[in-house]
């Protein structure tokens, strides 16, 4: 008789991780992420023989990434309107913004 393999109790989803579980992912993942750009901005200044083309990339990237993570931790703080107050708050939680 064969036996049916069991199903490992591995979560299949995020949403089934605990909290504490869930945030070492979150941040070995915002790890992982800021590890690979900082190892691309070299290259890009051997691909362009231009320092200054660093820092246009990496506005770039933030005008790209900024809308999406500042909509999510908008939600996620409570953030709401599109006045003074509610912009500067949101720009205060922006890892991008000097």
């Amino acid at each position: 008789m064969e036996k049916t393999p069991q199903r490992s109790a591995v979560p299949s989803t995020f949403d089934d991780l605990p909290r504490a579980v869930l945030l070492r992912v979150a941040l070995e993942t915002m790890h992982v992420g800021h590890l690979l750009d900082r190892a691309l901005m070299p290259q890009i200044v051997v691909a362009t023989k231009d320092v200054a083309a660093v820092e246009e990339v990496a506005i770039l990237e933030w005008m790209g990434a900024s809308p999406v993570y500042t909509a999510r931790m908008r939600r996620l703080m409570n953030i709401d309107g599109d006045g003074v107050d509610a912009i500067m708050k949101a720009l205060q939680l922006d890892v991008g913004f000097p």
